[in-house]
């Protein structure tokens, strides 16, 4: 399921592509490529909570699983970390 995903996301299915790639980890694995494929998914359709927290996942789990994925995580993730942070300081400014 998890290659079914990632070959729909390539393929400009991203709504299809995070159904296959729920399915895929329905059971609680932690595979990071698999978690990988998830939060970019995640991204691709505006999701950026669940896409942060895959993609921080996958690198928990292994900061180097694959030879480009892994740097492709860490900076797809800095602008959510970003904006997370931002968000934050926000809100207690407004508290």
């Amino acid at each position: 399921l998890d290659a079914l995903a990632w070959v729909l996301f390539k393929n400009g299915k991203a709504q299809e592509a995070l159904r296959a790639s729920q399915q895929a980890l329905r059971l609680g694995t932690k595979e990071p490529l698999m978690l990988y494929h998830h939060g970019m998914i995640a991204l691709e359709l505006g999701q950026h909570k669940k896409a942060t927290e895959s993609l921080e996942q996958a690198l928990a789990a292994n900061p180097h699983f694959h030879p480009d994925h892994a740097e492709q995580a860490r900076m797809a993730l800095q602008p959510l970390l970003a904006a997370r942070s931002e968000s934050q300081r926000s809100s207690k400014a407004i508290n």
